[in-house]
Order: C-alpha cells, then sequence, then structure tokens
C-alpha cells in the first residue's frame, strides 16, 4: 500500500467514525424517553432528593450531550454521556448524586431546577425531536402519595402520549423505581380514546376527549359521521386554543329526535382507537300534562316495593335525565321516553315483575329511590328543571268500597282527556287483572273504547287437550263504567253448577276471563254442551246479567 493509499483509508476509517456518531445522536425524538419523576421525595423510603429517570428504548446508543433538558423555563444543556440500549440513567442535582449513585447510572446538573410538587412541565429536547411530560399531582391518582414520598411511572414506554393516561403513582415499596424497570410497567397497555364530555347547539357539537388536542392531530372530519341523514360535519375546528373540539353540520339538528354520532377507529399515540358512539337528543318544549301520572301504588303487598307509572301521550320523544318524582332525581342519565309509551318507576324491577307476573319488563325502570307515599292519603308530583309537569292529590278512599283489602292494588287512572285530579279519575285497579297493570295500558281506562257493554266468546268452542289450539275458553268484557264486580259461572246441560269462576271480583273497564275446562275439584270436564253465567254489579245498582253457550270436547272423555 503506498503512502497515498494509506492517507486514503485513514481518513475513510475517520469519516466512518464520524458518520456512525452523526446518526447515534440524530436518532428518532422519543427514542430516548421521560419514564421516571420524583418530584416530591419527602417522608419516603429512597434519598430525600428529586431525579428524572431517562430510558433509551431505541436500538442505538445515545450521546445526550445533544439533548437539554428543559424544566418549567429553565434550560439546561446535558454533559456527554453515551447511553446503551434500555438502559436508565438519573438526572439530578449535584446534592443529589451521591445519593442516587449505589441504584445506577446518574448524571448531576448544574443548577438543577426544582421540580413543583403540583406540578409543572418536563422538556426533553435533541437534534431530532421533543419528548414532552406536562405533569400534575392529579396524575398519582391517589390523594395518598400525591403528598410526598412516590414517583411517578410511565405505564408503557411505547405509548407516546404523555397525558395523564400514560402515568400512575409508583407501587415499588420503596416508592419509586431509581435506575429499574417500572413497578407499574405493561407493554400491552393502549388506553382508548374516550369522549368525556359533549355539548349539542344548533348544528355544533362540541366535544372532549380524555386526552389533550395535541395526541388528537390524527382526528379528520371524515371520521365522524352521524345518522338520520346528517352525515360527517361540514368542517372540525379546536375552539379558541382549547381541548374542545368543534364538529360544525350544514344544517341545524332537530328537536325531540335521538341521533348517534359514530367515530371511526384512527390512529393515535402509537396505537389504534377502537369505534366510538355518543348518542344525543335535542329536547323540544314540554308542555305541561305531555307526561301525565298514569298509575300508583302506594301500599304494596308484604315484602314489596312503591311504584308510580307515568304515560307519554305527547307526540314527541321526551328525555327524563334529572327530571324529578317529588325531591327525588329519576336519572341522571338520558332516559329516552317514547310517544305513547307506558313507563314504571320504582326501587325494585324484580320485585315489581314477581308480584305482578303481566308486568311488561320493558317498561319498568329501577331508580335509586322513590319518595315516601303514605298508605293514606299522599301527594305524587313530577317535574323538569323545577317546573312541575303533573300532579296527583291520592288517597286511600279512591278506592272502590267493596274492596275489603287494597293491599297490593293500585289507583288508575280512567281518562287521559280529564285532568289528573278530576273527581273520579282513579280508582281501583282489576283484581282480575292482579290488582295492578305495570307497564301496559290500565285495567280501568275507557277513554273511547266502545260505546256499550260488551260480552262475548273468543271461541265458541273448547278442547283442553294441551295441542296449543282452543285449550281454554275466553270470556271477553268491555264496560262502560270501570267500577264494575264480577261473578262467573260455568253451567253443564242440565243447569248444574261446574266451577264458580270468578266471585266478587272488580273487573275493571276491560279484559279477559279463561276456563281451563277443569270443575272446581280440578278433573277436566266430559264432552258436552255448556253455558257460562256473568253477573256485573256495581255499588250505584246497576245489574247486568250475560250468557253464552259453547262446546267442549274431551278426547279422552268423549260424549
Amino acid at each position: 500500500m503506498t503512502f497515498l493509499e494509506h492517507i486514503f483509508f485513514l481518513h475513510l476509517k475517520w469519516i466512518l467514525i464520524l458518520f456512525t456518531l452523526f446518526i447515534t445522536a440524530n436518532l428518532q425524538s422519543q427514542s430516548l424517553i421521560i419514564n421516571e419523576i420524583m418530584a416530591n421525595p419527602s417522608n419516603g423510603k429512597l434519598p430525600n432528593h428529586e431525579y428524572i429517570e431517562l430510558l433509551n428504548i431505541g436500538d442505538n446508543t445515545i450521546n445526550l450531550s445533544h439533548y437539554t433538558l428543559t424544566i418549567s423555563n429553565k434550560t439546561t444543556a446535558l454533559p456527554e454521556y453515551f447511553l446503551p440500549p434500555n438502559q436508565y440513567v438519573l438526572l439530578c442535582s449535584e446534592t443529589a448524586q451521591p445519593f442516587y449513585e449505589r441504584f445506577g447510572n446518574s448524571l448531576a446538573l448544574n443548577n438543577w431546577p426544582t421540580l413543583t410538587n403540583s406540578g409543572t412541565s418536563i422538556t426533553l429536547a435533541g437534534d431530532n425531536g421533543v419528548d414532552q411530560v406536562n405533569y400534575t399531582d392529579s396524575w398519582y391518582k391517589s390523594s395518598t402519595k400525591k403528598n410526598g414520598g412516590w414517583s411517578l411511572e410511565r405505564i408503557n414506554a411505547n405509548f407516546m402520549c404523555n397525558s395523564a393516561l400514560g402515568w400512575r403513582a409508583s407501587e415499588a415499596p420503596a416508592g419509586g423505581t431509581p435506575c429499574k424497570p417500572n413497578s407499574i410497567a405493561d407493554r400491552f397497555y393502549f388506553p382508548e380514546i374516550e369522549i368525556l364530555s359533549s355539548k349539542v347547539e344548533n348544528n355544533t357539537i362540541a366535544l372532549t376527549f380524555n386526552t389533550p388536542k395535541a395526541y388528537l392531530e390524527n382526528l379528520q372530519k371524515d371520521l365522524f359521521v352521524i345518522d338520520n341523514n346528517i352525515g360527517i360535519p361540514a368542517r372540525i375546528e379546536w375552539k379558541n386554543n382549547t381541548d374542545s373540539l368543534l364538529l360544525i353540520f350544514h344544517s341545524a339538528f332537530a328537536e325531540s329526535f335521538d341521533y348517534t354520532l359514530s367515530l371511526s377507529p384512527f390512529s393515535w399515540c402509537g396505537s389504534n382507537s377502537s369505534e366510538k358512539k355518543l348518542h344525543f337528543f335535542i329536547q323540544g318544549d314540554i308542555a305541561f300534562n305531555h307526561i301525565v301520572i298514569n298509575e300508583v301504588l302506594f301500599n304494596p303487598k308484604n315484602n314489596g316495593v312503591d311504584f308510580v307509572e307515568l304515560y307519554n301521550q305527547s307526540n314527541n320523544i321526551i328525555n327524563l335525565q334529572n327530571w324529578k318524582l317529588g325531591n327525588r332525581t329519576i336519572t341522571v342519565n338520558r332516559l329516552l321516553f317514547n310517544p305513547q309509551q307506558y313507563l314504571v318507576l320504582t326501587t325494585d324491577k324484580n320485585n315489581i315483575l314477581k308480584n305482578y307476573p303481566s308486568a311488561l319488563s320493558d317498561n319498568i325502570v329501577e331508580i335509586p329511590s322513590l319518595p315516601p307515599y303514605p298508605n293514606e292519603q299522599g301527594n305524587v308530583t313530577l317535574f323538569s328543571n323545577h317546573i312541575l309537569v303533573d300532579s296527583l292529590y291520592y288517597s286511600s278512599s279512591m278506592h272502590r268500597p267493596f274492596l275489603t283489602n287494597v293491599k297490593g292494588v293500585s289507583l288508575e287512572r280512567q281518562y287521559f282527556h280529564l285532568p289528573t285530579n278530576s273527581p273520579k279519575n282513579f280508582t281501583s285497579a282489576s283484581t282480575l287483572a292482579g290488582g295492578a297493570t305495570p307497564g301496559y295500558l290500565n285495567s280501568t281506562n275507557v277513554d273511547n273504547f266502545f260505546q256499550k257493554n260488551n260480552v262475548s266468546l273468543t271461541s265458541k268452542t273448547m278442547s283442553p287437550d294441551d295441542d296449543n289450539f282452543e285449550d281454554q275458553l275466553e270470556i271477553n268484557y268491555e264496560f262502560l263504567s270501570p267500577s264494575m264486580m264480577l261473578n262467573v259461572t260455568i253451567f253443564d246441560d242440565r243447569g248444574r253448577p261446574v266451577n264458580r269462576l270468578i266471585r266478587n271480583q272488580s273487573a275493571g273497564a276491560s279484559g279477559k276471563i279463561q276456563w281451563d275446562g277443569r270443575s272446581e275439584n280440578g278433573q277436566i270436564s266430559p264432552s258436552g254442551f255448556y253455558i257460562y253465567r256473568m253477573e256485573a254489579y256495581d255499588k250505584n245498582g246497576n245489574h247486568e246479567v250475560y250468557k253464552g253457550g259453547f262446546v267442549l270436547t274431551n278426547k279422552s272423555i268423549g260424549y
């Protein structure tokens, strides 16, 4: 090799060394990260000195001299120090270094800025990028640990959002893990983006998320869509340098309409979010008696519970969120009440379903508490935003006088078109209906039903052979008065009583009576011609008798 060749290769060697150092110093911005912060070491088991732990999560050695550390507004250049991959180094004051040397790598910085206990910003800036943490004492997520002796640890080094989602107080017995893996480290931890709040006005929705807007730069308007022909926003923008995102649509949202906003998955902080949905509702004006009190049980069965049933007689969906019965909030959550729907409010849904098997489960809502409703008399009031919507003054004297035991029997509304407290608008529920009709049409409701009393058979034949066809006789009735009492008896073709089905029970305005073909001793009756006799009467002396014939076919006995 000639002298000139030797000089050439020597220069080439140095160029390669310098190139390697250049590459080492210009790594991706977050190969070097802030991994742990001891801001308030007092009363702890570790040395009573602050520290910041750095971690190299990259594949190459990093020269720290290419970085600066800024705490609040005070910047310090880091000294030359080569940090290998997957290694830690503590940054601390010159006073603190002798105490932390035994834990591992440590660097003393001149004029160490104080880490504020309540929170501050820490910025690690290099030639190629920045890692910044704006911590507060709420990040500890512990009222005890934030008072001192515990560090803040990053949960997942690969979760690149330095918000409260990615940090928590150390769980190490010593209160921190200087130069060791974090006690709460979880490489599978990638939290979900969540919509924390929403506000809807005219054609705009304001959203806030569980992370600052700095980490939501991938949000685009095409990711949002609203159903009911609304579509995607015309534009989106951040409100006045806040963390509130405005979705601005072409047209205003309609009142009394239920909408669903969908947010499609997008990449954020080194992870991918899942689809999110937000339901919202624009409430229109609510007039007095749009919602009416329809039924109340104030004297329940033994071990039973009270209930109040409402009816939506408007043509609009109404949100009962933050409405009140008396001084008790029905719910703080969204509760949509559809037009012509019955809604039962009670403290124990299962108890209602047990005591009233015909109750409609979908129309029963369990709420935290009801006002006390005394057995003798009381007042049921319904409020929306402190405005009285409806009220009922009730008394046990409103029950039918024929009833000797009203325990477990509700008071039902008879007419929707009359004011709630009109005389005789409420009366006892039919005992044939079980004493109450939670979640469906009242047994005593007589609004626009019929113009005369009517009693009829569903079919004039029956065959009690369990083949699901005409296994029972069905006697249907409709009365102008909801206060009728009934006696119903089945006779054979010789006029002998076979079964006294109903004895002095309240009927309500309409209903159905069934006979399974058995005599009073439980035996299936033989085939033949039978007669039903219904006697209806009330306290005013009205008395009517209805009769009808039918044929029973018993294949096991025959004629």
